[in-house]
């Protein structure tokens, strides 16, 4: 089995995620691709959704991928902060033999040298490195780069009760409406 991570705080998840969760499926690279929402954030970021809520985010979201995607719990079910080496090496061991790529946006993929072991991650799952556009180049210069969607300006729309339909699934909208997240 050929297996994507994808990482992140998903609160909410959007469109751009589900739209890199398609570009990673239609890469060819893999074959399936696990969702995992993380649990306390290594960079110490407040997230605007408890975990459950974002965990049932994620699985509306995905839904439509069928086995194709996974959406997985482990991050949660973890005590402290949660770093994307635990995962992997987790992953591995529950999944012998199973090649791993860490799903990853262009805008953030330099990064990973930085993170926690990131050498480490780089070797254990190389980077599916998802083209997003770039804001400071002209968007004819960036042929198939998926656009830039941020869950920070989808929070503020929302607390401020400004529309965000193109930027969230029917599911997530609704799910979110129904529980009264971020308000």
């Amino acid at each position: 089995m050929r297996a994507g991570i994808f990482g992140g705080s998903f609160d909410p998840p959007h469109c751009g995620h589900v739209l890199a969760a398609l570009w990673a499926l239609e890469s060819g690279e893999i074959d399936r691709l696990l969702v995992i929402p993380v649990g306390c954030h290594a960079f110490g970021k407040k997230a605007g959704a408890s975990f459950d809520h974002r965990l049932v985010m994620c699985r509306v979201a995905f839904a439509r991928f069928g086995d194709h995607v996974v959406i997985d719990d482990r991050e949660g079910k973890r005590d402290g902060t949660t770093y994307a080496i635990d995962t992997i090496q987790e992953l591995i061991a529950a999944h012998p033999g199973w090649t791993w790529r860490y799903l990853v946006g262009s805008d953030v993929a330099a990064e990973i040298e930085s993170w926690r072991s990131g050498s480490e991650v780089v070797r254990l799952a190389p980077p599916l490195i998802v083209p997003r556009l770039d804001a400071t180049r002209p968007i004819a210069d960036q042929p198939g780069a998926l656009p830039l969607v941020s869950s920070t300006a989808i929070r503020a729309a929302l607390q401020r009760g400004d529309s965000t339909g193109h930027l969230l699934t029917a599911p997530v909208r609704e799910y979110i409406a129904a529980n009264g997240l971020y308000r």
